[in-house]
């Protein structure tokens, strides 16, 4: 999904944390590395046996609801009261997962499928190596207005696709947008907000994504307006001023 690079610069697994090693297979799919953690997730770099095909394996692993068990790869609720939690997370998972399958648009990365295993799920999505925005985007002085216009239309128009599959992202942010060779952007899905390693936190703060504050306080109503208040706060905190400025104003 993400270039190796990207993910040795930001949110990178560290050993001590509870990842699959390498040369775990979950059916036609054997883990080659961890990629990066969520806070509903962990990504992984896998290998499709039969195809031969690099995917990524986004595993249900939401910290700190579960753990694995001592010795083993399964994955199992922290305490016993937690396991409703657990289980209505992952259906909110999997429901997710497949309306992303539904979605047919070349600004968002689809789900190729979705199965159980060790005690939890996974989705399969292909291996993209494109840079993420924030890597991919030209210093501030070298940014135009029409370069932020027509890259914010493309994330709109695979917004549309994505709200009207019946998916609210919720976590727009500079980190999970990719950046294609041709300039196109590609939306990355739901659950996948990385966690930054805390010697990396000072050069992370832009990839945290601009929350509307519906999505800080449970009572407010949540809807495609929320995603699209992040987009615009993602994708204009780095360039705040000059063509930013104009920007905003052409768009009102």
């Amino acid at each position: 999904m993400m270039g190796k690079n990207a993910r040795n610069e930001v949110g990178t697994i560290r050993p001590k944390e509870q990842v699959l090693p390498a040369g775990v297979l979950l059916g036609d799919y054997e883990i080659l590395s961890p990629l990066y953690r969520s806070a509903n997730c962990i990504a992984y770099l896998a290998i499709n046996a039969q195809e031969q095909q690099t995917v990524v394996l986004r595993e249900f692993f939401p910290v700190p609801h579960v753990e694995r068990e001592p010795g083993g790869c399964r994955v199992v609720p922290v305490a016993a009261e937690k396991s409703a939690l657990v289980e209505r997370r992952r259906s909110d998972f999997l429901h997710k997962a497949h309306c992303l399958s539904k979605v047919n648009h070349p600004g968002v990365l689809p789900v190729q499928r979705a199965f159980a295993a060790l005690g939890t799920v996974y989705t399969v999505q292909p291996y993209d190596h494109s840079p993420t925005l924030l890597q991919a985007a030209p210093a501030p002085e070298m940014v135009t207005e029409a370069w932020l216009k027509a890259r914010l239309l493309k994330l709109l128009d695979a917004l549309t696709a994505l709200h009207g599959a019946g998916v609210l992202h919720k976590s727009l942010s500079l980190d999970n947008i990719l950046m294609r060779q041709d300039g196109s952007p590609v939306i990355i899905g739901p659950d996948d907000s990385r966690e930054t390693p805390p010697e990396h936190a000072a050069d992370a703060l832009p990839t945290l994504c601009y929350r509307p504050l519906e999505l800080l306080q449970a009572k407010l109503p949540v809807g495609p307006w929320s995603d699209m208040y992040s987009l615009g706060g993602d994708m204009l905190s780095p360039y705040n001023r000059g063509t930013a400025a104009q920007l905003h104003i052409s768009f009102l």
